[in-house]
């Protein structure tokens, strides 16, 4: 496992790899969006020309060699607010979600140049800021501190469907589970899910991750497996749930010392989760014999059993923030303002 370090002078809050065609293609491009900036960015890197990316020891770097060895910034657009939420819908297509509440939707052209095309100014601007933002074409998912969840689409500044105080605290994250319905959590340790086609302003099901009401700071899907659901918390704990049943927690693994900021899925590994926290550190679990067993059996499955492999990644002085995933390439960054490329294949 090798690392390349760039430091970049801004407080990056979210980064996101650029979808391939193949996943076999390695990912070339990622998207970042900062904050603690007067006026904060979206910026789009490219890391084609780098010398062998993502394979290559950066310590020894000659001064030369150091542009070929780093991602290089090829559009910036300013968005104002620091950027809370950031999610590709396309190859060619991202959106933001902004601390001060907006959303913006922006394209990226033939030249690889962004471009902010649309934007819902005051979706969550009441109390808080959009803090997630999820993608299923034509649909766009918002949720905010507010506790709104918003449905909307490109070329409508209306949205298609709102659920005003869905939720009576602050919404921390949201995915797509289906063409109909979404995941939320929240700031008091709840997962719900909602039907965004349906009328009613109720979650269709809630479930708890603890009897303590620590806050739910990320979550993602199972790649291949929609009804398994994993959570990261401010209590340094991921939890999984199987959402076919309204009940306690699966699993609930005390992998960090902080909160955990994101927890990712390898969409081309279903079986591989990684997560990164406040502490430090970059973990990754193999999954691949007991998610399963865990799933079919979460009667008999204890609550802080520990039956998954954990290993380290990466560990730093500063927080982690946000984390991507495509393939073996691994995307992170922390305080320290440096973005992080790792190659996480096996070695030889």
């Amino acid at each position: 496992m090798v690392e390349c370090v760039n430091y970049v002078s801004q407080s990056i809050s979210q980064v996101r790899w650029r979808p391939t065609v193949s996943s076999l293609e390695k990912p070339k491009l990622f998207v970042t969006g900062s904050s603690e900036d007067i006026d904060n960015t979206v910026c789009l890197w490219d890391t084609s020309h780098m010398k062998n990316p993502l394979q290559n020891d950066c310590d020894d770097l000659d001064i030369e060699d150091f542009e070929q060895r780093n991602p290089k910034k090829i559009s910036t657009v300013n968005v104002g607010a620091g950027v809370a939420a950031l999610s590709y819908v396309s190859m060619d297509a991202v959106v933001a979600g902004t601390t001060s509440g907006q959303v913006k939707y922006f394209n990226v052209d033939a030249t690889q140049k962004l471009s902010e095309t649309y934007s819902w100014p005051t979706l969550h601007c009441k109390r808080g800021g959009c803090s997630g933002v999820d993608a299923n074409l034509p649909d766009i998912a918002t949720v905010g501190d507010d506790g709104n969840i918003h449905i909307v689409h490109v070329g409508y500044k209306i949205p298609l469907h709102s659920i005003v105080a869905g939720d009576s605290c602050a919404i921390t994250a949201v995915r797509w589970l289906s063409t109909n319905e979404i995941c939320t959590c929240n700031s008091i340790g709840q997962l719900r899910m909602w039907d965004v086609r349906s009328s009613s302003t109720s979650a269709v099901r809630v479930m708890v991750s603890s009897e303590t009401s620590h806050a739910l700071t990320s979550l993602d899907h199972h790649p291949s497996q929609g009804h398994m659901v994993v959570v990261g918390g401010a209590d340094g704990c991921v939890t999984f749930f199987d959402i076919r049943e309204e009940k306690a927690a699966v699993a609930k693994l005390q992998l960090h010392e902080h909160d955990v900021w994101e927890v990712r899925f390898n969409q081309q590994s279903p079986d591989l989760m990684y997560t990164c926290s406040g502490d430090g550190s970059v973990r990754k679990l193999d999954t691949s014999s007991n998610i399963r067993l865990l799933a079919c059996n979460s009667d008999e499955a204890a609550v802080g059993a520990s039956p998954i492999q954990i290993s380290e990644v990466l560990t730093d002085c500063s927080s982690f923030n946000s984390i991507d995933v495509a393939g073996s390439s691994i995307l992170c960054s922390n305080d320290s303002e440096a973005i992080y490329l790792i190659n996480d294949e096996p070695s030889m």
